[in-house]
């Protein structure tokens, strides 16, 4: 049985390449939305428009600095550079668990195969296509996952969350370093910054002195952005839904997210995933979503070679807790903002979460000493994950000779000289989505500087960056 187990892992760690790869062979399908089309044409690039956004709406100083990079390249080459910031992007969430577990002096071998693992189940936690193809919001969300998934394995290598004040002082400074970025790449990894630096109260005294150097700063910078997020653009108006009872009403939004956060944690999983409206779930979802979710638990990626003798602390469990303060202030975020859950972006992003913080604690938990059936479990799991996503990999593979042409045919027809341009659509994607798909038609650019259509504001950001002011999409 021993050698069964052994099988089993190593299959595991196939899987998972054979996952991220055919995932990254769909880079050449990711395309830009109406934000970077808008972002170029006003000048992200220059430090002035970069301390504008910083300072209003986006006050992401660390992913805006990343946006403003990308944006300079653009201007550079005249060329879109979608693979740049997506490798980055993907390298970083590739890399950050493997140093956090060597950071915690861990075996280089289990590292790789550890971070070849969990890259794959967040790839197949949920859509893939807004937070890992498109480069707007991969500059921001990428990173913000990259640190939360280095949290997470640098508290199980070093023995757990209430190890943290033992840890070296170049730990605690990594640590750190970690958690600036994070907090500074977006509002999720803001409140995973304060949720982390709450829940580590639970340190003993002394060791919760010597984890202030690692967690304190990054939570004041992550409650700065907070509160600037939340007294700037959070005072305008992005109602989604007219008539939500969510809008602007605490009580109302609190009760709609306590019962649309069970429904994706339970039946979030696989990615049938959850709708984006109040609807009851069927047996047969909840009944998938908590085998898969056991399964998880039971087949841990990050203790697989070594079986905890002693229980866990109950500090052990801050960075998983964190982690599901972060999912739950993101749905009563997007209710009492926006009157609706809205974006795949941010679902994706909770079911990650929730995939982070389920293997945080499966890392914690005392099973009996029997590996081989934790091996089969943990492939068994990333199989039913990978046998849901594989419909979608067939057709976008499918799709992609028609989609690199519209691509290319579109960015050419905005750089060719006059006043009107050809934007070729293309297919639309099931995995590597994100991108942009006006309606089409004949648009041009009217008196007021608008277009009268339902995506004009979306058509005039792509006309503004190639300088047109007519537009036939096609």
């Amino acid at each position: 049985m021993r050698h069964t187990g052994i099988i089993a892992r190593r299959a595991t760690v196939l899987l998972a390449v054979l996952i991220i790869t055919a995932h990254l062979l769909l880079f050449p399908e990711a395309r830009w939305t109406g934000d970077e089309y808008d972002l170029l044409a006003k000048g992200a690039g220059h430090f002035a428009n970069y301390l504008a956004r910083v300072s209003g709406w986006s006050p992401r100083p660390v992913s805006e600095a990343f946006v403003a990079l990308y944006a300079t390249l653009v201007e550079e080459f005249d060329r879109p550079l979608i693979m740049v910031p997506l490798c980055l992007c993907w390298g970083a969430l590739a890399i950050a668990p493997l140093l956090a577990w060597r950071l915690a002096r861990r075996p280089l071998g289990s590292g790789i195969a550890a971070s070849l693992i969990l890259l794959a189940l967040l790839l197949l936690a949920a859509k893939p296509g807004e937070v890992f193809y498109w480069p707007g919001a991969s500059l921001a969300y990428m990173p913000t996952l990259a640190v939360m998934a280095f949290v997470v394995v640098f508290g199980v290598g070093i023995g757990g969350w209430s190890a943290i004040g033992r840890a070296a002082l170049t730990q605690r400074l990594a640590l750190l370093v970690a958690l600036l970025i994070g907090a500074g790449c977006s509002e999720l990894g803001a409140c995973f910054a304060c949720a982390l630096a709450a829940a580590s109260v639970c340190l003993p005294r002394r060791e919760l002195a010597r984890a202030t150097l690692a967690v304190l700063p990054p939570a004041i910078l992550g409650l700065c952005i907070l509160v600037s997020f939340a007294t700037h653009r959070g005072q305008g108006s992005e109602l989604m839904q007219p008539g939500s009872p969510t809008f602007r009403h605490l009580g109302a939004s609190l009760f709609y997210t306590v019962q649309t956060y069970a429904r994706e944690f339970i039946a979030g999983l696989p990615p049938g995933h959850a709708t984006m409206d109040i609807v009851s779930e069927n047996l047969r979802s909840v009944l998938a979503g908590l085998a898969l979710r056991g399964l998880l638990l039971y087949g841990s990626v990050l203790s697989q070679h070594e079986d905890r003798r002693e229980g866990f602390r109950v500090a052990d469990l801050a960075p998983a807790a964190a982690l599901l303060v972060v999912a739950f202030v993101s749905l009563l975020s997007a209710y009492y903002n926006f009157g609706i859950v809205c974006c795949e972006r941010h679902e994706t992003m909770r079911q990650d979460t929730f995939m982070l913080a389920t293997l945080s604690v499966a890392a914690l938990l005392r099973w009996p000493r029997q590996v081989q059936y934790r091996n089969i479990a943990l492939l068994a799991a990333m199989i039913i994950l990978a046998d849901a996503r594989l419909p979608g990999l067939r057709r976008d593979f499918a799709k992609m000779h028609e989609i690199i042409p519209a691509k290319a045919s579109s960015w050419k027809s905005g750089r060719d000289p006059g006043p009107a341009m050809v934007m070729t659509v293309g297919p639309q994607t099931m995995v590597a989505g994100g991108g942009w798909f006006p309606p089409a038609g004949h648009y041009a650019i009217g008196p007021d500087g608008k277009v009268d259509a339902p995506d004009g504001g979306e058509i005039v950001k792509a006309l503004t960056f190639f300088g047109k002011t007519d537009m036939v999409v096609r």
